[in-house]
Parts: C-alpha cells; structure tokens; sequence
C-alpha cells in the first residue's frame, strides 16, 4: 500500500498546516482583570509563565502601568531561544491599552495592537494578544493571519449557524404568531 510518505503531512506539494491561536502564546486582557493584573491606577510588574502540556515552560516579564488613564500600557520583555546561545535576542516594547464601559458598568481593558501592517500600525483593540511559535512579536490575530481551529473546519459559519437553528429544540415566532392589540 502507500509509497514514500504515505500517510504523513510532510508532502512536498502540500502546504504546510496553519498555525492556529491555540498553537500561539497568548496574553488575554480578561483574564489578567480578573486576576487583579489590568485595573486603573496601579503599576506594578512581574513575570507571566505559561506551562505546556510536554512540561515545557515559557515566561515574560510585564510592567502594567494605568496611573495616567490618557495613555496606559503594559511593558513586555522577554528573549527569543536560538540554537545558537549568541544569536539570543531581547524583545522590549510597550503594549498599548485602551478602556470601554460595559452596559452594567465597570472597565474593561483592551490591548491595542503593536504590529505594523503594511507599514501602518494596526492599534486593533483586541481582548488578546498571540505570539506563534517561533515568532518574535505578540500581535491580533488578524495582522498575524491565525485562525481558530474550529475556523478551519472545513465548514462556513453560515452552515454552522442554519445547522445551529435547525437542531435548536425551540423555534422563533413568525409574523403570524405577533400579537396584536385589541380592536385593530
């Protein structure tokens, strides 16, 4: 059966698998509010480990600083891992963050994207930040072209969402079914 490569994903004429957030590192605004790390008038800094599921670890250092709200932001530092030791190389840049105001109230904070497209700063207000593996740089997902796994399925989301509808045990109300006030 099969001949040289059968079965692998190495073929030469196959384009390589895209890299999906969920193969990135990721900084999520939402879950550094919760813990306590994005709120207005702190600065304060520290280190952000991510452990993976082959025990490999990674860590950056942040500084989070929102006392002047006109222009808060959150530092990254951190080091690409080379083969070679002397290739190593230090990353350093500012995050920018932005605030809305939910419908009930509070601040949510937001990172404003820091990569450039084209030449042109994206500033995308975005909830996350991902650096793919090997990269250099945290950005959206939009500048870096990532999907989310489920996205390359295969299927369009207008599919899911009728296939959504379909299997929904309730349906809509239709036209007919309005009511009307009394006497009209």
């Amino acid at each position: 059966m099969g001949g040289f490569g059968s079965g692998t994903n190495s073929h030469w004429w196959r384009p390589r698998k895209k890299t999906t957030v969920e193969d990135c590192d990721a900084l999520n605004a939402n879950r550094w509010m919760r813990e306590g790390i994005l709120k207005a008038g702190v600065h304060h800094s520290g280190s952000w480990r991510w452990t993976f599921r082959d025990r490999k670890e990674e860590s950056i250092d942040v500084e989070v600083d929102t006392r002047d709200l006109s222009s808060p932001f959150v530092r990254l530092t951190y080091w690409s891992i080379p083969i070679d030791p002397e290739e190593r190389e230090t990353f350093d840049y500012r995050v920018r963050l932005a605030t809305t105001e939910p419908r009930f109230g509070g601040v949510r904070w937001w990172f404003l994207c820091p990569l450039l497209v084209h030449g042109t700063p994206c500033n995308r207000r975005v909830g996350k930040l991902y650096m793919p593996p090997g990269g250099s740089l945290f950005g959206c997902r939009h500048c870096e072209g990532r999907r989310q796994a489920g996205a390359l399925s295969g299927k369009r989301p207008r599919i899911l969402l009728e296939e959504i509808k379909r299997r929904c045990p309730w349906r809509r109300a239709t036209r007919s079914h309005r009511h009307t006030k009394e006497g009209t």
